[in-house]
């Protein structure tokens, strides 16, 4: 890949939804971490994080208003979203728990999507969440991902 093409795909409207997916994610997971509200996770992430520089890689500026909606829906609709996410883990893992903070975070963003993003095909959706997971686990947790919100989008058909 020449120098021009990886610059033109990290400026693409799909490099910077993804980037928006998993910086909801972190925002999502430090909210849980920190008994933050949605409006200074975001705030803290846009002015810190966005953008930033590490070991030489800048990472992809996020679509910022598709963050701040996955951010602040998941902040609004927090108890309806987990409580949709611990009856799809019922059905399909035998568990009635919420799954360890990161993983819930990765659903939490997912179903938010899922259930209130009509400009994103679900399919979309799914796939950006399951590479989400797949940057943090090497296990069946991307499984997981998959199986949940593929069962949401089902259910909403």
């Amino acid at each position: 890949m020449t120098t021009d093409s990886a610059v033109k795909q990290t400026k693409s409207p799909k490099a910077k939804a993804i980037a928006a997916r998993l910086s909801a994610v972190q925002a999502v997971y430090q909210m849980h971490m920190n008994e933050q509200k949605a409006q200074s996770a975001i705030e803290e992430y846009l002015s810190l994080r966005a953008g930033m520089d590490v070991d030489g890689e800048v990472f992809i500026e996020p679509n910022g208003a598709l963050f701040q909606n996955i951010v602040e829906g998941v902040g609004e609709k927090h108890e309806d979203l987990q409580q949709t996410i611990i009856s799809l883990l019922g059905t399909k893992e035998g568990r009635k728990k919420p799954v360890e903070p990161l993983l819930n975070a990765i659903l939490l963003c997912g179903a938010y999507e899922l259930l209130f993003n009509d400009k994103t095909d679900n399919p979309i959706i799914i796939n950006d969440y399951i590479e989400i997971s797949k940057g943090f686990y090497e296990g069946r947790e991307k499984d997981m991902v998959n199986a949940i919100l593929d069962n949401l989008s089902k259910t909403m058909a």
